[in-house]
C-alpha cells in the first residue's frame, strides 16, 4: 500500500518498515472490528426473526412423515430403526 499524497512514506512492500507494519496492523484491527459487528448484527436479527416466528436457517425439505418416524425412533428405548416396509418413502 503506498500513499502518493502523503508526505510520510508507507510502503507495505518492505515488512521491515515500522509505518508499513503499522498500516497493516490498522488494516487488521479494523476488518476484526467489523467482523465482530458483523457477527453482533446477524445475532440480533436473527433473534428479532424468531421473536417475529419467522425460521432462520436453511428450510425444511423433509417430508412430514419421514420426520414423524425419525422422531419416532429417535425415542423408542435406543434400539435403532431399520428401514423396513413400515418406515414411509
Amino acid at each position: 500500500m503506498r500513499n502518493l499524497a502523503d508526505p510520510t512514506k508507507v510502503d507495505s512492500a518492505n515488512p521491515n518498515d515500522p509505518m508499513a507494519q503499522l498500516a497493516v496492523v490498522m488494516l487488521a484491527l479494523f476488518a476484526q472490528m467489523e467482523r465482530t459487528y458483523m457477527l453482533e448484527r446477524v445475532a440480533h436479527a436473527r433473534s428479532v426473526a424468531v421473536a417475529h416466528g419467522r425460521q432462520v436457517g436453511r428450510p425444511v425439505t423433509v417430508e412430514a412423515a419421514k420426520l414423524d418416524y425419525a422422531v419416532a425412533c429417535a425415542t423408542r428405548m435406543g434400539s435403532p430403526c431399520l428401514r423396513s416396509s413400515s418406515a414411509p418413502g
